[in-house]
């Protein structure tokens, strides 16, 4: 902002007041104000959390999490009628294949699977259904029961037909599997991922069994490939992902005294990240 200010008289001639015409400068009004910026305090980082303590609150959050899922997503029984609309039937016996993924399953209805007298295929993964509600099928052959939180497998009672069988992403104990060697017709069994540390000492009663794979468990022991020398007819087996160090001498010529033993029809198998 400037002023002009005249240091002449009012009587002054006009030659002498431009001459005597002075321009000052008001700073307050010219100058922009100066820029200031406040100082922000050293930040103060809270002290670090031993692991125990971090572990603990993530898996507080887990719960969180698992809780509010549950709480969104209702408990569904299968029966007679939700199968039917799986299928996209009409009649019972004109259902062939069924998929009921991630449905919210907790149970199914027995009584209403018998009459499913054509039901050959049936996956049900991302559910929480146990194995023994399919056992009342009377033509399944495939099921596909992956990721349902199975720990404990009490009854194989029925499966007249079942030949491949898929577990993966489940609990299965070495309790389980002794179990499973009940199935008559069994031929694939699929236990990927299911934390396995050890087998029944014996699996000669898988006598139909040819594809098994144990992908991603934590077998390592020498007893274990023993007992998977000992299944009669298994032609393919996937053990990659697990803890070996070598196939024992001793493996390879073991057999049972039924003569069974030494993979003797083994045709493939996958030792890979071991």
């Amino acid at each position: 902002m400037a002023a002009i200010i005249n240091t002449n008289g009012p009587n002054s001639s006009a030659k002498t007041k431009k001459q005597a015409t002075r321009i000052t400068f008001i700073a307050e009004e010219t100058l922009p104000p100066p820029r200031t910026q406040k100082i922000l305090s050293k930040r103060k980082f809270a002290p670090r959390m031993s692991r125990r303590e971090y572990a603990e609150i993530q898996q507080r959050k887990r719960n969180m999490e698992n809780a509010e899922l549950l709480e969104e997503t209702p408990a569904r029984v299968l029966d007679g009628f939700l199968l039917l609309e799986a299928c996209g039937v009409e009649f019972p016996d004109e259902a062939s294949r069924a998929d009921l993924q991630e449905m919210g399953l907790t149970s199914a209805t027995g009584e209403d699977l018998k009459f499913f007298t054509n039901l050959v295929y049936v996956d049900v993964g991302d559910n929480s259904l146990p194995l023994e509600s399919f056992g009342p099928l009377p033509a399944l052959e495939e099921l596909h029961i992956h990721c349902n939180m199975i720990k404990k497998i009490s009854s194989t009672k029925g499966f007249p037909c079942l030949e491949i069988l898929d577990l993966s992403y489940n609990k299965i104990t070495k309790d389980g599997v002794a179990k499973l060697m009940k199935l008559p017709l069994l031929r694939v069994l699929d236990l990927t991922c299911n934390s396995l540390n050890s087998l029944p000492p014996l699996l000669t009663d898988f006598k139909t069994l040819e594809v098994l794979s144990l992908e991603r468990n934590r077998l390592e022991r020498e007893e274990t490939l023993l007992a998977l020398s000992s299944c009669p007819n298994l032609r393919e087996l996937n053990l990659s992902h697990n803890f070996f160090r070598g196939i024992p001498a001793s493996v390879v010529g073991s057999a049972t005294r039924s003569g069974a033993g030494g993979f003797r029809l083994l045709e493939w198998l996958n030792l890979a990240h071991n």
